[in-house]
């Protein structure tokens, strides 16, 4: 009797708390990459911005651990987040899956004014020195022109480091999207930034561990990205 009495009590009190809080969270690594990611930018950058709505749509809270890019690809292997992002398709690592696009990032030829003159990639890395970032994953033609000419291959560590370098006439022209060199001259006074030379468009995704989770969670964010999903119903 006692005990029925307790077990009564017992989905009493349940009954009274109310159901479980709804939704699910999605904690993922990223770099400051302005203008599509970053701790101080509005929204946490507009890559950020775009998959934080989109999960919203299914109900799902997003947190950014923002570190340097090698690290945060390294930490989201090590522990348990749900992946990192924006990347480009070549720098999701084995062990992670490629989202659909949740945007998409220019690379070209840039450079402080118009002088430098090439007829194509390979051509440029001939005849002038040019920039890179060591932890990005080019895609394969601007990594095999530049394999090709280490001498004109310039390895900097970042964004940030690519810009001044350019600025003070380390190298002639950089390799990287346009619009994250702009802002990164913009924030620190370097002066205006010509595009030479389009040479791709790659979709921003997010890289999403590849197990049983991660796989689920690829086919969530799927539908979402696809309007394919009810909207999340009201509290």
């Amino acid at each position: 009797m006692r005990l029925l009495a307790a077990l009564t009590t017992f989905l009493f009190l349940c009954a009274w708390a109310g159901p479980a809080p709804a939704g699910d969270v999605w904690t993922v690594t990223a770099l400051d990459w302005p203008p599509y990611s970053g701790p101080n930018l509005p929204d946490q950058g507009t890559a950020i911005a775009a998959l934080r709505r989109t999960l919203a749509a299914g109900d799902i809270e997003l947190r950014v651990i923002f570190l340097p890019w090698a690290r945060a690809k390294m930490e989201a292997a090590e522990h348990d987040y749900a992946g990192y992002c924006p990347a480009w398709p070549e720098e999701v690592a084995p062990g992670f899956t490629a989202s659909p696009p949740i945007g998409f990032s220019r690379i070209a030829v840039v450079a402080r004014d118009r002088s430098p003159s090439f007829s194509d990639l390979d051509d440029l890395f001939a005849r002038h020195s040019v920039g890179l970032v060591k932890t990005y994953v080019y895609p394969e033609p601007i990594a095999t022109s530049a394999a090709a000419h280490p001498g004109q291959a310039v390895w900097v560590p970042d964004e940030r480091a690519l810009a001044r370098m350019l600025f003070s006439a380390r190298f002639d022209a950089a390799i990287t999207d346009p619009e994250v060199m702009r802002h990164t001259a913009r924030e620190e006074g370097l002066g205006a930034v010509a595009v030479l030379l389009e040479l791709d468009v790659k979709p921003l995704v997010l890289a999403l561990r590849d197990n049983e989770l991660g796989r689920e969670r690829l086919e969530l964010l799927r539908r979402l990205l696809s309007g394919d999903v009810d909207p999340a119903p009201e509290p």
